[in-house]
């Protein structure tokens, strides 16, 4: 978990002149819910839950880490995707 932020803030933190150009995007999600129910049925955790989301991306790459608590603080599952978009259009994106 430390190496993670420790990645992420490098990342954040190296602004070269040129890659000013492209603005860092920077967006949030968080849920409560009652169920906790996760798409594999083996990783639900079946009482209520914190569900938090964070959006970065700078160009056509992309850093989507999902973290998930009980309401105890304690962690229950930490999902975190790296994208890239090969195609970016008017019309839309592939990734």
């Amino acid at each position: 978990m430390k190496l993670l932020f420790i990645l992420l803030n490098t990342w954040i933190l190296s602004n070269k002149p040129d890659s000013l150009k492209t603005p860092l995007s920077i967006r949030g999600n968080i849920q409560l819910t009652n169920n906790a129910i996760s798409p594999v049925p083996a990783f639900s955790l079946g009482k209520p839950a914190l569900l938090t989301t964070l959006y970065l991306q700078k160009g056509r790459l992309a850093f989507h880490p999902e973290f998930n608590f009980d309401l105890e603080a304690k962690p229950w599952s930490v999902n975190t995707w790296v994208r890239y978009q090969i195609i970016q259009q008017k019309n839309g994106i592939l990734r």
